[in-house]
């Protein structure tokens, strides 16, 4: 289990990540050492490192050619873990439209949900609208249903002619959550 921060220095032009394990630790069950990947995106680039994790925190430095847009934990998510990464919502946005893997964007959609603003709702409504793999587009309509906004609420109507059948069914479920008597003319 990891919990990861990150820090953008603009001045140096250097991007510092602070991994820290959280799962319990003992004799019986150790530190895990293990390679961890990161994936850096800014404007126009895209730098990929590996570090090895061998203790319960480390901190680790990366030059970057400009401010980074992005950062993903082990992007090609080789490894089977649970994380939390702390990071802004612009990057959470970025993820969700741009990042090169389904699952990323799946995950990206729960973080977007929580900051529960309209432009969030709108985002997750968009990015299902081009989400080509039915399950991520799934998912971010379910996070649609756990914000419980109007916007939010609107946008599943709208979601609601997608033409995946598998990806109509989680707007129907989500809009339950909604506790609205127009919504039993929606489905």
């Amino acid at each position: 289990q990891f919990r990861v921060q990150q820090d953008w220095d603009p001045k140096s032009g250097k991007a510092s990540l602070w991994v820290l394990q959280t799962q319990d630790v003992s004799a019986e069950a150790p530190l895990f050492e293990v390679p961890l990947s990161f994936r850096f995106s800014g404007k126009g680039w895209e730098k990929d490192f590996t570090q090895q994790i061998k203790a319960k925190e480390q901190r680790f430095t990366f030059k970057l050619p400009g401010a980074p847009l992005n950062v993903e934990l082990d992007p090609e998510h080789r490894l089977l873990k649970k994380s939390s990464f702390t990071k802004p919502l612009d990057m959470w946005l970025w993820q969700l439209k741009n990042s090169k893997s389904g699952l990323s964007r799946l995950l990206a959609a729960a973080h977007v949900a929580r900051w529960g603003s309209d432009a969030c709702a709108a985002a997750l409504e968009a990015a299902a609208r081009k989400e080509p793999f039915w399950a991520a587009a799934s998912e971010m309509a379910r996070a649609l249903g756990g914000m419980r906004t109007e916007a939010a609420f609107a946008s599943l109507k709208r979601l609601l002619r997608d033409r995946r059948p598998k990806v109509r069914r989680a707007v129907v479920e989500a809009l339950a959550h909604f506790d609205r008597p127009e919504t039993t003319g929606l489905v």
